[in-house]
């Protein structure tokens, strides 16, 4: 104790004299926020130049920081120079008090710098404990614990006469000096805790009841026990001593005031406990619950809370083992409390045999048992018969039997019998016609199940009518009739039943049920010949049908009752004729062809669609007879007449003029097919030669001249007269497009070309660095007409009216240069790849030119249009890159290229079909072959296939697969110039495109068109 109080003056002399000497300047300087010191930094001193010293206090409460200030200094040329303060994060310059009423912190201008008040730190609180701090140079000088409501130096609180204080009486503390190396302080105050079970500090109360909750103050690290709780145990039926507090359930520490206690202990409470005795119950009754008969009952002592049965009073199940007649079924449970416990065991009586018969009372069988059975019932329970069942219904529970009656007994030990009685089932006999066309029958009544009953003679008769009709009019005078009687076979049990009983049958049980049963007349099929009817004109007669309308005749007919029959008969079939009559040039109607048909006799046929039969013809519809009805001797015939229309005639000079007025040259009506003789006048147009007339203002082709025969046509026709200029422009062309030479350079003016003089090809050429240009030619492909550059062309082109002259090249082998591909292929063995050359390739391109363009040309046949990987037959490039690179001037060029055998595909564009409904590709290895299908999914047939480069490919052939191939799918589209019979022109279109439909030209006629061959126009020229 005395080194404690040493050190406790010390402290305070260290802060007199650190009071005392201070000399540091205290008026404010210039500063950045970011120099004021935080909560955190409070207690921190740095002594050297430009060093910080943090001055302040900090307030918690249960460990949380409720409010803090502080001074900043700062060392400036060796003294302490104030900067600002930071009051709860808010950063002051404060010079003057400062006391904020919302706030508990004050800061004063002299004295003491921070006031704490007392009261308001506490808030109310009346018991807690507070741990004091003061900081000094880093450190922590002092500290000081004080608890309400206990004496200083006791529970571990500070016992000296120091003057700070935080216990309720003290108005304000206030701490620290203005200057830099004065003490700080942070003050911790701690809400006393409660120990109880759901306090901060957990009890334990064991079985028992919390009467008072204990009591601990938080030292800063652990809790200070100052008060135990306060327990009893009140639960009836039991003595309990309390042995104390401990810190386990079993074993461990007592606890006792002044103990430490740690945060997360618990305190248990210790008892030790008795339990009383008290009275069980136990009450035998009959049946299966406690408001059943008691019989008798047993006690016993058990202690509180101990699980008791009726099990204990006995449970022996045999017969009368304790009451007579009955037997143990089982016992309840319950638990003994203060008041004691009623239990209960059950019984039942004993079952003894009950023979139940089932027994007839009347009939012919009457006292005879049906049935009997026997069951086990209940010792004194009522039992009857109708416990079977008393279903009054015919054959509920016998054939033919109704229940009606029963006895009733008690069961007794020495045996029970009860009885179900039955009686036959009562059922009379109607008897019915079916079809009778005479007599009646009486009821049959009375019958019992199982007695014989008679049937009596049939007195019904049957007489079936037969109406014959000659036709399905009806006509009565054309109408007769016949009868036929029917045999009595016997009696069935439904309408269209088969015979069951014969006639006056003796027979028993025809029916299980009390009910009226029908029997049925069974009659005979009669099997009638109707007579024959004789023949009409155009008709024949086939026989009779029940049906008007039947398709089947029958000479023999069964009858069953009143029939109806229908003559059938069958149309002949007989002749009619169709003629065609055509107008002449004389105005006379000739025949022009004659057709014979067949048709039936009565039936009315038509021409339809006839007018349009002779193109430059109009049907003469008041001449002629376009229907008719078929006659029976076939004389109907049909006639068309035609009359022979006229069209007009007229010539277009098409720039030029006449010689003379009425040369010939003007319009004129001319009857379809009259042979004329055209104008001789030739007409004239300056600068041009006149060579003749065409049909179409833009076709080069003569097709006549001046006098010639012409034959008027089935339109109006207009003549064209076609000129050739005198004189005209010759175009050049590079030819680049055909010839595929690079690099073509130059241009080569038009010249001109006059008809029957001399006129001179150009003498200017097209230059190009890969070839030399070496004549003319009037086809791209060399293969019209060849002229040398600067001869004279006289009359080589006098049937033109244009042309165009085409370069012809030869290649300049002068910038050929040599390059060499070697050719290899790689395999996998044993997990190494190992590299083969296969071949070497000495091949020669253009300097400058890149190899994969080399082998595009130089392999552009065996390509045909694939990429240049592709060029080495059967394999593809790996190393596609080496393919980029540039033939060498120096034919130096050497090149490695790696390869892998090739897959090929073939593929069907599926245009606008359904995916269901497209043909699917395949993909194999190189030179398999492939099947070509023959018709899509859906069965339509394909008429051929096409590929890009308009190769064609039959269905169902077999391909060769070299190359990537894509095919298109084609359907044939036949033209027919006129009749149908002559060759037709077959036309192939791509699945999904359109087809145009093309003009026809005929001389002497106007064409009107596509038409199906059912005579359905398809479309005019254009469509």
């Amino acid at each position: 104790m005395k080194k404690y109080r040493i050190w406790i003056m010390a402290a305070v002399i260290l802060l007199f004299g650190g009071i005392f000497f201070y000399s540091g300047k205290t008026e404010a300087a210039t500063y950045t926020n970011n120099e004021i010191g935080t909560a955190d930094q409070i207690g921190e001193y740095h002594d050297e130049e430009g060093g910080y010293a943090y001055v302040g206090v900090k307030l918690y409460w249960d460990d949380k920081l409720i409010e803090y200030a502080l001074d900043t200094y700062r060392k400036d040329n060796g003294s302490w120079v104030y900067l600002a303060s930071n009051y709860n994060g808010t950063i002051y310059n404060l010079t003057n008090n400062f006391t904020p009423s919302e706030h508990i912190l004050r800061v004063y201008k002299s004295g003491n710098r921070f006031g704490i008040p007392v009261d308001s730190f506490v808030n109310g609180r009346t018991e807690y404990s507070v741990l004091m701090e003061q900081i000094l140079s880093n450190k922590v000088s002092y500290r000081k614990l004080e608890m309400t409501n206990v004496p200083p130096g006791t529970y571990g609180t500070t016992d000296d006469n120091y003057s700070f204080s935080f216990l309720p009486g003290k108005p304000e503390q206030t701490f620290c000096a203005k200057m830099a190396n004065s003490i700080s302080v942070v003050v911790h105050g701690y809400s006393v805790s409660k120990i109880q079970p759901d306090g901060s500090i957990a009890a334990d109360t064991g079985g028992g009841e919390l009467k008072s909750a204990g009591k601990a103050y938080y030292n800063g690290s652990a809790y200070c026990l100052t008060k135990l709780p306060e327990v009893t145990y009140g639960k009836s039926g039991y003595n309990a001593v309390f042995q104390g507090w401990y810190s386990a359930k079993s074993g461990g520490k007592q606890y006792q005031v002044g103990d430490i206690l740690q945060k997360g202990n618990t305190l248990y409470a210790r008892w030790n406990v008795t339990a009383n005795e008290y009275t069980v119950n136990c009450v035998d009754v009959l049946g299966t619950d406690a408001n059943g008969t008691v019989l008798g009952s047993t006690t016993w002592k058990a202690k509180c809370d101990e699980k008791v049965s009726g099990e204990k009073a006995g449970t022996d199940k045999a017969a009368g083992a304790y009451y007579p007649n009955c037997h143990y079924t089982g016992a309840t449970t319950a638990t003994v409390t203060a008041s004691g416990a009623t239990v209960y065991r059950y019984f039942a009586y004993e079952n003894y045999p009950v023979r139940y018969i089932d027994q007839i009372e009347s009939g012919v069988r009457k006292g005879e048992m049906l049935h009997s059975i026997s069951e086990e019932k209940e010792f004194n329970a009522t039992v009857s018969g109708a416990e079977l069942g008393d279903n009054p219904q015919a054959g509920a529970y016998y054939k033919g039997y109704c229940y009606s009656d029963c006895t009733t007994s008690t069961v007794t030990a020495q045996g029970t019998t009860v009885y179900r009685y039955f009686r036959p089932a009562s059922y009379s006999v109607v008897f019915h016609g079916n079809g009778a066309t005479e007599g009646t029958m009486e009821k049959l009544e009375g019958c019992l199940y199982d007695d014989m009953i008679a049937l009596p003679r049939n007195a019904f008769q049957r007489v079936s009518r037969i109406i014959l009709y000659r036709n399905q009019e009806k006509l009565p005078e054309e109408t007769t009739e016949m009868t036929t009687a029917h045999k009595f076979l016997g009696w069935a049990e439904e309408p269209e039943g088969a015979v069951k009983y014969s006639d006056m049958d003796s027979l028993k049980n025809i029916t299980e049920q009390e009910e009226e049963v029908t029997l049925y007349a069974v009659w005979s099929e009669e099997t009638v010949v109707p007579p024959n009817i004789s023949s009409e004109l155009g008709y024949r007669f086939l026989g009779w049908a029940k049906e008007p309308d039947a398709k089947d005749a029958m000479t023999q007919v069964s009858i069953n009752g009143p029939t109806e029959l229908y003559a059938i008969w069958k149309r002949e079939a007989v002749k009619y004729h169709v003629e065609y009559y055509k107008e002449n040039l004389n105005g006379e109607y000739e025949l022009t062809s004659s057709y014979e048909f067949e048709s039936y006799s009565g039936e009315t046929v038509t021409l339809d669609s006839v007018d349009q039969i002779y193109p430059g013809f109009t049907l003469d519809a008041a001449s002629s007879q376009l229907s008719g009805k078929v006659k029976p001797d076939g004389s109907l015939i049909l006639c068309v007449y035609f009359k022979r229309d006229s069209y007009e005639l007229s010539y277009d000079l098409n720039g030029g003029t006449a010689t003379l007025e009425g040369d010939g040259l003007g319009k004129e009506k001319i009857r379809f097919g009259k042979n004329i003789s055209l104008s001789s006048t030739v007409p004239q147009k300056e600068g041009y030669l006149f060579e003749g007339w065409s049909l179409e203002a833009d076709n080069n082709a003569v097709l006549l001249h001046p006098g010639d025969s012409f034959v008027a046509q089935n339109h109006d026709t207009v003549l064209y007269a076609q000129w050739k200029p005198l004189v005209f422009t010759v175009k050049y062309d590079n030819n680049a497009a055909y010839s595929k030479v690079s690099g073509i350079s130059g241009t080569v003016d038009g010249t001109e070309y006059a008809y029957q003089k001399d006129s001179y090809a150009s003498k200017i050429l097209f230059t190009s660095p890969d070839a030399k240009m070496v004549s003319w030619n009037s086809k791209p492909d060399g293969s019209g007409i060849s002229v040398l550059p600067g001869t004279n062309m006289k009359g080589l082109f006098d049937s033109c009216k244009e042309l165009t002259l085409y370069a012809i090249w030869e290649h300049d082998i002068r910038n050929a240069a040599d390059f060499e591909l070697t050719i290899w292929t790689e395999t996998e063995k044993e997990g190494k790849v190992q590299r083969e050359q296969i071949d070497t390739l000495k091949l020669q391109g253009k300097a400058g030119e890149k190899i994969s363009a080399a082998l595009l040309r130089l392999y552009d046949a065996d390509l045909q249009g694939e990429d240049a990987i592709y060029f080495y037959k059967g394999y593809e490039v790996v190393n596609v890159k080496e393919l980029e690179q540039i033939v060498s001037m120096n034919s130096d060029t050497a090149v490695a290229l790696t390869v892998k055998k090739r897959k090929c595909s073939i593929s069907f564009p599926a245009g606008s079909d359904k995916p269901e409904n497209q043909i699917q590709g395949v993909t194999t290895e190189f030179g398999e072959k492939i099947t070509l299908p023959e018709k899509l999914p859906d069965g339509e047939k394909v008429d051929r296939f096409e590929d890009s480069r308009g190769n064609v490919y039959n269905p169902g052939s077999s391909v060769t697969l070299e190359h990537n191939l894509e095919l298109f799918i084609q359907h044939a589209v036949h033209l027919y110039n006129e009749t149908g019979k002559e060759k037709e022109t077959v036309v192939y279109v791509t699945r999904g495109t359109d087809y145009v439909l093309p003009e026809q030209k005929r001389t002497g006629y106007r064409f009107l068109g596509w038409y199906f061959a059912d005579g359905k126009k398809a479309g005019d020229a254009g469509d």
